[in-house]
């Protein structure tokens, strides 16, 4: 998160023994580029990006994806036994 988070809610998180960190921010939003390098320091190298349109168009302007795989499911609906 950035240091525009409700600090309150932070420290339930902490609380709760999550690991809270606070990134610096870039238009409003966390600095992916600071996020990506805290994870590397962590000794994180890949990483599945499950966002939506938003988060996956910063990623790709900004040059930070070197792979895509794609997965799809049929979506099946109506009744039935299952």
């Amino acid at each position: 998160t950035t240091a525009r988070a409700d600090t309150a809610k932070i420290e339930r998180l902490r609380a709760a023994g999550a690991e809270v960190v606070i990134l610096p921010q870039e238009q409003d939003q966390v600095d992916l580029r600071a996020l990506l390098r805290y994870l590397g320091e962590k000794g994180i190298q890949s990483l599945l990006l499950e966002g939506g349109a938003v988060l996956a168009g910063r990623c790709f302007r900004q040059k930070l994806i070197n792979r895509v795989m794609v997965f799809v499911a049929a979506k099946l609906l109506g009744g039935g036994d299952g």
